[in-house]
């Protein structure tokens, strides 16, 4: 259903439904427990400039307080009207508070975060879909997935076993929307126990005994599958990230052998730094400091002190016009190294929101 709130027509309350669905009025207790929803929305367009338009899905989360006007209660899908102007919304998956969250003045929705996050991971491992990354108007960068509009039935089938069937708290209430009309969706149930064996459509196995449990905390086995698989994924996406972390990042003794006794004319000289010995630098050092990062140390070229105003006699001078840089810095000062280690100088200006033609020498105002 096309998201566009604003007047008190069908839409507008099909959506306030969604959020407030009287089924669950008393259990929450006029609502006063729901703390946060899932939302899945998608729009066909264009990722880039001139890019040909794909089916852009988002999952994302938005906390809620109950105390607030109708129109805050969508603060996060709002701010996507602004950016995307219109959209459609498929699914809104209320969560109810979470008791590791309780005594913050500002509910966070960590149930539905965690919800989120859970959903992520599921759909990359199922799915696989190109991760599109979009920039809107007003600069601000989010994530998207890529899916096939013949997906789509699919893919929201998925999304609403999964959100329900292996997430540590499920939902408490979902709404599935079609193009004019909104459904609630039923969710199979999930039986409170430990050891048991519940099957992909969320029935529960008596292959073998179990002890049944008042806490509503306690996984199932499906549960502790799905989790154990999530972080088996996140310990191998760490080795995988580290080990090209390191690949990108090398060692001091590699970088040594690039930098060492090179030469260059730094054009941004930090303030004390009065230009004597016409900016000629030369790299004498390299170094990691424990905890960040690799530094290229360099001082002033000083063979040519008598022609360009410099005094090598005098270290106050010398001390002035040292200093160090970053790698991708370093790498910045000489075109040819910097095009042969493109994907090393990437990584450390990514890491370091580093920008070229920035004046990192200005003074703040």
């Amino acid at each position: 259903m096309d998201f566009n709130v604003g007047g008190k027509d069908s839409r507008e309350l099909t959506f306030s439904r969604a959020l407030k669905p009287n089924e669950i009025k008393a259990e929450t207790k006029n609502f006063s427990t729901i703390e946060g929803y899932v939302y899945i929305i998608s729009k066909v367009m264009p990722p880039h400039e001139d890019d040909p338009p794909l089916n852009c899905v988002k999952v994302g989360y938005s906390s809620v307080t109950t105390k607030e006007k109708f129109e805050k209660s969508y603060t996060r899908l709002l701010s996507f009207r602004t950016s995307l102007i219109s959209f459609k919304v498929h699914r809104i998956y209320l969560f109810t508070a979470s008791e590791f969250d309780q005594g913050k003045k500002e509910p966070s929705g960590l149930n539905a975060n965690n919800a989120e996050l859970l959903l992520h991971r599921l759909i990359d491992a199922k799915f696989k879909p190109t991760q599109v990354r979009l920039q809107f108007t007003n600069g601000v960068k989010t994530e998207w997935w890529n899916v096939k509009e013949k997906q789509m039935e699919k893919f929201l089938e998925f999304c609403d076993k999964k959100i329900q069937l292996d997430t540590r708290i499920p939902p408490i209430y979902g709404t599935r929307f079609t193009r004019n009309k909104s459904y609630p969706i039923k969710f199979p149930n999930r039986t409170m126990g430990v050891g048991i064996y519940v099957d992909e459509k969320g029935v529960p196995k008596a292959k073998q005994n179990y002890r049944k449990t008042n806490n509503k905390f306690a996984k199932n086995e499906r549960v502790r599958r799905t989790t154990l698989a999530v972080m088996k994924a996140i310990k191998a996406e760490k080795q995988i990230k580290g080990a090209e972390r390191r690949e990108l990042e090398k060692t001091v003794k590699f970088w040594e052998g690039v930098f060492l006794a090179k030469k260059f004319t730094d054009k941004k000289m930090h303030p004390e730094d009065k230009g004597l010995w016409g900016g000629r630098k030369i790299v004498d050092s390299v170094w990691r400091q424990k905890g960040e990062q690799i530094y290229i140390g360099y001082a002033p070229d000083i063979r040519k002190a008598a022609k360009t105003g410099g005094d090598s006699s005098k270290q106050e001078q010398i001390d002035n016009a040292s200093g160090y840089l970053t790698v991708h810095e370093a790498l910045a000062q000489f075109p040819a190294l910097k095009r042969k280690y493109k994907a090393s100088y990437n990584h450390f200006a990514e890491k370091n929101s580093f920008q070229e033609d920035a004046d990192y020498t200005e003074s703040f105002g």
